[in-house]
């Protein structure tokens, strides 16, 4: 009978020491769903990056967790005029230039045609912003 109990806590301890293993040697931090190029354009690139996203994030989600944004509501929605990271900005007035988005598909560029707080990321996306004068 005590040899039953030896091989049980055996078992046990081997079964725990395995699952600490496995649990301590799992990836940490790594929430990330997929990755997007982004390319900011204000009459010449001033970005080009990937960044990496999570699961169900908005390219207003992206944006805001990476750059510092400036925005304003209007009675159309909110519009994000101004974006600023460590090496550029670019700025806006939605009066005499504003911030397009696009998605380059195959080398075309496709209009937005929601906003940035609807627009859901996909793995391998390529997102242009670029400043459009009036």
């Amino acid at each position: 009978m005590k040899e039953i109990y030896k091989k049980l806590i055996l078992t046990l301890v081997v079964v725990l020491i395995g699952v600490t293993v496995i649990l301590l040697l799992r990836p940490k931090g790594n929430n990330y769903f997929g990755q997007i190029q982004l390319i900011i354009e204000d009459e010449e690139v001033v970005y080009d990056n990937f960044l990496d996203f999570k699961e169900n994030e908005t390219l207003y989600d992206l944006l805001n967790n990476n750059f510092e944004v400036i925005e304003r509501d209007y009675a159309i929605g909110v519009i994000i005029l101004n974006i600023k990271g460590e090496d550029f900005e670019v700025i806006t007035d939605f009066e005499g230039s504003y911030l397009a988005f696009y998605e380059v598909l195959d080398g075309k560029e496709e209009y937005f045609t929601v906003s940035a707080k609807d627009f859901y990321l996909q793995d391998e996306m390529v997102i242009l912003i670029r400043v459009v004068l009036l």
